[in-house]
C-alpha cells in the first residue's frame, strides 16, 4: 500500500512537471519581442525610404529607432550603417560626430545582432549617390570637412587599396 502511494505520488509529480514544461514550451513558442520586431521593420522601412530618396521619412525613422534603442543600452545600427545613413541623409553634424567616435565604435552592441541586414544595401546607395552627396556638401561644408567627406566617398567608390590617396 505504501509503495502504491509512492508510485502514485511520483506519477502525479511527473505529470505536473510535464504539464508545466509544456506550458513553458508553448509560452516560448508564442513569445513575440515587439521591440525586436519594431527594430527589424524599422530597418527595412528606413532602407526602403532611402532607396526611394524619401529622406524626410528616412530621417524620422532613423531618429525614432535611435531614441527607442537608447533606453536599452544598445543601438539599432552599427558604426558603418550610422555613417552611411547620415551620409545619405546629408546630416553632416551627426555624420562628423560619428566619424569622431571611431575609437569607441566597437564598444556598443546592436540590440538585435540578427537584425535585418542593411549594411551592403546602404553601402551601395552611398556608392551610387556619391556624386550628388558631394555636390550638396560642397555648398554646406567647410573645406576641411568637405575634403574628409570626399576621401570617404572616394574610398567607397574605389576601395581601400588605391594608389591615388596612398601616395599623398
Amino acid at each position: 500500500m505504501k509503495s502504491l502511494r509512492q508510485i502514485l505520488l511520483i506519477a502525479f509529480l511527473f505529470l505536473i512537471s510535464q504539464t508545466y514544461a509544456q506550458e513553458i514550451q508553448n509560452e516560448i513558442k508564442s513569445y513575440v519581442d515587439s521591440s525586436e520586431l519594431l527594430v527589424n521593420n524599422g530597418r527595412k522601412l528606413l532602407l526602403s525610404s532611402l532607396q526611394k530618396k524619401d529622406y524626410k521619412k528616412a530621417k524620422e525613422i532613423y531618429t525614432y529607432l535611435n531614441s527607442e534603442t537608447a533606453t536599452k543600452g544598445c543601438v539599432a545600427f552599427n558604426y558603418t550603417e550610422n555613417l552611411n545613413i547620415t551620409c545619405l541623409l546629408t546630416d553632416w553634424d551627426i555624420f562628423f560626430d560619428i566619424v569622431e567616435e571611431i575609437d569607441s565604435a566597437g564598444y556598443v552592441s546592436l540590440c538585435y545582432p540578427k537584425s535585418f541586414e542593411i549594411s551592403h544595401q546602404l553601402y551601395n546607395e552611398v556608392e551610387q549617390n556619391a556624386d550628388s552627396i558631394l555636390d550638396k556638401a560642397s555648398t554646406e561644408l567647410p573645406d576641411e570637412k568637405y575634403n574628409l567627406l570626399e576621401i570617404y566617398l572616394y574610398i567607397v567608390k574605389n576601395g581601400y587599396k588605391n594608389e591615388t590617396y596612398g601616395k599623398k
